[in-house]
């Protein structure tokens, strides 16, 4: 009977009891940090991804618009890794619009269009000119962020931008 009695009046919690509420925590906490984790990881590649796009779009914006308002447009290719667009603008000024994979950047003239953390991957400029047509030029570059080998794969990111520009004047 002092048995009975002892375990009625005891209030406590048992050993048993401790290491599966401790265990339980545990199992949702892992769960927790793993969701926000994998969140943080999400973000950081969208984030990335953006700013990879906000930098292509720039470029293509830009030489949009210089090669839909200009007297003539030429496409040279001085070597295999620098590829150039001439751009002959209303009032005669003549501007090179430059894709160099060497130095990973597309420029006009000295300026830089892309950004410093901006890789170019990869640059094909061409212009198709027929006599008494506009000229078609096709814009195709890769970009991505400038990365070394050991980035994990939510830090990188790299898109392709395409589009093919008809000069007005011709």
């Amino acid at each position: 009977m002092s048995q009975i009695k002892i375990f009625k009046e005891n209030k406590g919690y048992s050993l048993m009891e401790m290491i599966v509420v401790i265990s339980l925590l545990g199992v949702v906490g892992v769960i927790v940090s793993g969701f926000l984790i994998s969140t943080m990881k999400a973000n950081s590649k969208a984030e990335i991804t953006k700013e990879v796009r906000q930098n292509g779009d720039y470029v293509l914006s830009v030489l949009q618009g210089a090669i839909l308002n200009s007297l003539s447009v030429s496409c040279t290719n001085p070597s295999a890794n620098i590829k150039i667009i001439r751009v002959t603008d209303l009032n005669n000024q003549i501007t090179d619009y430059t894709c160099n994979i060497t130095e990973k950047k597309i420029s006009s003239g000295s300026a830089r269009l892309t950004g410093t953390n901006i890789a170019v991957t990869n640059c094909i400029f061409s212009c198709n000119t027929t006599s008494g047509r506009p000229t078609k030029v096709t814009i195709d570059f890769t970009i991505g962020n400038k990365s070394s080998t050991n980035l994990r794969p939510e830090e990188k990111s790299s898109v392709n931008f395409k589009s093919e520009v008809i000069t007005r004047n011709y």
